[in-house]
């Protein structure tokens, strides 16, 4: 009698399906599929020399680049680097690492050390105290609401302020102090929590001689990565908002992400920026002819278009340009 061919399942051991399983998982601890690696980083002078802060983590990037003015900080903009590669066992470590590094050599590729030395005589410069006004105005016109949105919006212009060197230490650390003090009044506000939730971020902007347009989505890596660009091409940009909003089913996400965004626009509304308008009005604290000619040094640098291009975006920052 002939041999009876054995099925893949006897010949295994099993189900074809748990059998299939098995492989992958085998081939998977092996390293035989690829994985993507994802780091953030970016370059800034500190104590004289550059240096490379890298994080796989977005948020922390782009939280540490946000805060950067206070601490007299003044990086480049963040670098996303990915990269595909199969992972053997015990190596993905080794292999982050590597990846770590290639980031910060995109980086010194990127901003040659000329950035730096025209970039830092400008960014030492002394802040002026001419935003105060402005923003007194904003505190008397959200006084006693107690909406958490209004205090982002406060929150957020006087960041900006700050990092156009309109706002000086001590008026900065008074508006914080009233902002700490509002919320602190707010602690026991109840919220109403239902089944599903999503956090909305969202800011709107103004490109000259055009209308004010609304940016909102649930991934807030890709609203600061639109807000940074629109930044450094000198759009007036409103502070990115965000707000965490309830609903009984999955089915009304899409109307709470129209309420949130109409929020949006009534905060950053005409009248808004057009205290923004009047803050770019001030005269910058950088000196904009000392700005114009590290500007033209930096532009007869080869291979520095993202750097001229950085820098540009502190002059829109600075109102130098």
């Amino acid at each position: 009698m002939a041999e009876q061919e054995m099925t893949f399942a006897q010949t295994f051991g099993g189900s074809r399906d748990m059998c299939c399983i098995a492989a992958v998982g085998n081939m998977a601890s092996m390293g035989r599929f690829e994985e993507e690696f994802s780091m953030y980083g970016c370059a800034y002078l500190e104590n004289g020399n550059v240096t490379y802060r890298i994080s796989p983590v977005a948020e922390q990037m782009y939280e540490f680049v946000r805060k950067s003015a206070q601490h007299a900080c003044y990086p480049t903009r963040v670098l996303c680097h990915r990269c595909n590669t199969e992972v053997p066992s015990g190596m993905r470590e080794k292999i982050a690492g590597e990846v770590k590094l290639e980031t910060a050599r995109r980086l010194r590729s990127l901003y040659p050390q000329a950035f730096f030395t025209e970039l830092e005589p400008l960014a030492k410069t002394a802040a002026q105290n001419s935003a105060m006004p402005l923003l007194e105005e904003l505190v008397d016109a959200i006084d006693g609401h107690f909406e958490e949105l209004e205090l982002q919006l406060l929150e957020g212009t006087i960041q900006l302020a700050w990092d156009s060197k309109l706002l000086q230490e001590d008026s900065h650390r008074q508006l914080e102090q009233w902002v700490v003090k509002t919320r602190r009044q707010m602690a026991d506000d109840p919220v109403l929590e239902t089944t599903v939730s999503r956090i909305f971020y969202g800011f709107c902007y103004q490109e000259k001689g055009r209308a004010i347009q609304t940016v909102v989505n649930a991934q807030p890596v890709q609203v600061w990565e639109q807000q940074a660009n629109k930044k450094r091409s000198g759009a007036i940009t409103g502070p990115v908002l965000r707000q965490t909003v309830w609903f009984a089913h999955e089915g009304q996400i899409a109307e709470g992400r129209s309420r949130f965004r109409q929020s949006v626009q009534n905060l950053q509304s005409d009248k808004y920026f057009s205290l923004l308008q009047q803050l770019k009005a001030l005269p910058g604290a950088v000196d904009t002819e000392a700005f114009q000619k590290a500007l033209h040094r930096l532009e007869v640098q080869a291979g520095a278009t993202q750097a001229i291009e950085d820098l540009k975006g502190y002059g829109y920052q600075w109102n130098c340009l």
